[in-house]
């Protein structure tokens, strides 16, 4: 027992949280290669989310702008969506808005040239007199 004992005294003790010598660059190696994906996920992401918060916003402005039509021309609404969503968009990019009236409804339609597209299109009843 005790040449046992004495054998195990003799090997040297290996620290198990360090790393050993052919692994100890490893962890940057990695972290370099991680983050390029890392980037283009929040990318994709922060993306997604923009198109989504315009998409809403857009959709918001446009029933506000035709509930406009009601008592306002559709010059002044037109108008007044346009600020509005020149306020949503971070870059110019070109928005298109058209509004038809006809006797018992109003049809607004708003399209921006996104990647790709986006067109919204909304209707309304005129109030009854």
């Amino acid at each position: 027992m005790k040449a046992l004992s004495i054998h195990q005294n003799l090997t040297p003790k290996v620290d198990k949280m360090r790393p050993h010598r052919s692994q100890a660059g490893q962890g940057i190696i990695e972290a370099l290669l991680s983050l390029p994906l890392l980037f283009l996920a929040g990318s994709i992401l922060t993306l997604l989310l923009y198109r989504a918060l315009v998409f809403h916003l857009t959709n918001y402005h446009l029933h506000e702008a035709l509930i406009c039509t009601q008592d306002a021309s559709i010059q002044f609404c037109q108008k007044e969506l346009e600020g509005r969503l020149s306020g949503i968009l971070i870059t110019q990019q070109r928005v298109s808005i058209r509004f038809q009236k006809n006797q018992d409804l109003t049809k607004g339609t708003v399209s921006i040239e996104l990647r790709p597209p986006l067109k919204l299109e909304k209707s309304i009843r005129r109030k009854l007199l």
